[in-house]
Parts: C-alpha cells; sequence; structure tokens
C-alpha cells in the first residue's frame, strides 16, 4: 500500500509541476510578445519566437494544459 501511496505522490507533483510550467509559458509568451523584433534580431530562443506562427493556438492549449494538471492535482 505504501507504495502505491509512494506512486501516487510522484505522479501528483509531476502534475503539478507541469501545471506551473504551462502557467509560466504563458506568462512568458505573452510578455515576449512585446518585444519579438528584438528577440529575433538578437536570436533569442524565446518562447515568442517559437510559438510566432502558431501563437493563438499555443496560448489557448497551455491554459488547457495547466488547468487539467491541476484538476488531477485535486
Amino acid at each position: 500500500m505504501s507504495e502505491f501511496l509512494f506512486m501516487c505522490g510522484h505522479l501528483l507533483l509531476a502534475c503539478l509541476i507541469a501545471a506551473c510550467i504551462s502557467w509560466t509559458m504563458i506568462y512568458d509568451t505573452i510578455y515576449a510578445w512585446l518585444d519579438l523584433k528584438e528577440d529575433k534580431k538578437l536570436q533569442l530562443g524565446s518562447s515568442a519566437v517559437l510559438f510566432e506562427r502558431h501563437l493563438k493556438p499555443a496560448l489557448s492549449l497551455l491554459p488547457g494544459i495547466a488547468l487539467v494538471c491541476l484538476g488531477l492535482v485535486d
């Protein structure tokens, strides 16, 4: 029984970490979008440059990931 609880604890921790990373990516992408021209000029690998052509789908998917992961933690 304790092994099961140990594995569940790790799964919950992984979900919480995934939710935090998703939320950070949302914030970073929106913030980096304001400096997209400078990021491209300096050849920075920001999330805005990564999602440049697919910004709306990315900003729709990331909150969904965060919410699903937080729902699993609860």
